[in-house]
């Protein structure tokens, strides 16, 4: 998000219209590289991960099912961050806002109905807080990507790609994504 935001914002103001999308490009690029193999193996070993928090059996078990679920939406937590990184850096940080009022709206509703199993839907309970946050990140990613695709293409969007992006993306973000990291280890761990 820092490095997207960063390089978009410096095209934006150098006028580059037509390839403002190049850093969003090289984010997405960069996050679904990282963020679908991070996914499937936090996801294998969640019980194991979730082993440090608690041993209790009754806890373990219900807090490994949410934390396997909860890691395959990481991509979708990549994409959207990357998406939230380019409204920043172009000034459009109106539909950021929107696409989040939905994705937290869709996942208060999706929480009432898996959680409780209201109007007919299955009652999942704790998984169904962890399927309800996927699917409400998923549908904030459809939500970019279409509007990526009705008005950015003309930007480069899913066309332009440039080396020296990836490479300043990745300087730029690496010490901002060292710091999260230590960030929520450390809050994980009080």
């Amino acid at each position: 998000s820092t490095g997207v935001q960063q390089l978009s914002a410096r095209r934006f103001g150098q006028g580059q219209q037509d390839t403002l999308c190049s850093p969003l490009n090289a984010g997405l690029l960069t996050s679904l590289a990282i963020s679908i193999p991070s996914a499937f193996l936090f996801s294998h070993f969640s019980r194991e991960i979730f082993s440090f928090i608690s041993i209790d059996p009754p806890i373990l078990e219900m807090g490994s099912q949410y934390l396997s679920i909860t890691f395959m939406a990481i991509p979708f937590f990549g994409i959207n961050y990357c998406f939230r990184g380019y409204w920043n850096g172009i000034n459009r940080q109106s539909t950021y806002m929107y696409t989040l009022f939905i994705i937290h709206g869709s996942n208060i509703l999706l929480n009432y109905l898996l959680i409780f199993g209201k109007w007919g839907f299955p009652q999942w309970g704790t998984n169904g807080a962890a399927i309800a946050s996927l699917i409400s990140l998923a549908l904030g990613t459809c939500i970019y990507v279409c509007i990526a695709f009705r008005q950015l293409r003309k930007h480069g969007f899913a066309r332009t790609l440039f080396k020296r992006d990836m490479n300043s993306l990745l300087k730029l973000s690496s010490s901002n994504a060292a710091q999260a990291f230590l960030f929520a280890l450390s809050y994980n761990v009080l």
